[in-house]
């Protein structure tokens, strides 16, 4: 887990130690800059990534911000990258100016990736992920009915899928002590000394 990890962080921020010798200290600086972040708008915060010139250009004109058309920080990606504080300062001061919903109408409008920030019941409601049946419900023996996400992948021949529900506790443990060569003696001397929680054992007990 530690080394999966790393290696995303590090995908980005290895930057100027990703050479040997190292030409600068790691940490990608567009990545790192204080307003690089979900910005508030008048009600709330939207994600928004203005990346490339012409998205920078259709968004200026947009605003009708003509003293920042020509301004040399916002020229191109290396002059963004060199003044990213102040690109990004201004960026998020002019969110500010209307709610997340027209914001995301204008985003969309000029072919700007973009997306309202969720709240973890707005991510459960979302129509998008409830469309593509991403939630499924299932029908616990003795939980009941639980919502469970499915994997977000999809596969012709061999769909992935959950292959049990969600185990009791020590449902299982016989089954793998077994699989460690446990015999059903030991099995059930572990569960009658309380060593092991085995509701199969204990079935087998009494």
């Amino acid at each position: 887990m530690f080394e999966t990890m790393a290696s995303f962080v590090l995908s980005d921020h290895l930057f100027g130690r990703a050479f040997e010798p190292a030409i600068g200290k790691p940490g990608y600086v567009r990545l790192l800059s204080d307003d690089r972040r979900p910005y508030r708008t008048k009600d709330g915060y939207v994600c928004v990534v203005v990346y490339t010139t012409q998205q920078w250009r259709r968004l200026l004109t947009y605003l009708k911000d003509k003293s920042l058309e020509d301004d040399p920080r916002f020229r191109d990606i290396a002059a963004r990258t060199s003044n990213v504080d102040a690109v990004l300062s201004y960026l998020s001061k002019v969110l500010m100016e209307r709610t997340t919903s027209e914001w995301l109408r204008v985003f969309d409008q000029l072919d700007i990736p973009c997306a309202a920030l969720n709240t973890l019941d707005s991510l459960i409601d979302d129509p998008h992920l409830n469309t593509v049946g991403f939630f499924k419900v299932i029908e616990h023996p003795t939980e009941g009915s639980i919502r469970t996400t499915v994997v977000p992948a999809n596969w012709s021949q061999t769909p992935p899928s959950p292959s049990r529900e969600c185990a009791r506790l020590g449902e299982h443990t016989a089954e793998i002590l077994e699989q460690l060569e446990y015999s059903p003696h030991e099995i059930l001397e572990l569960a009658r000394q309380e060593v092991i929680r085995c509701p199969t054992s204990e079935k087998k007990a009494s």
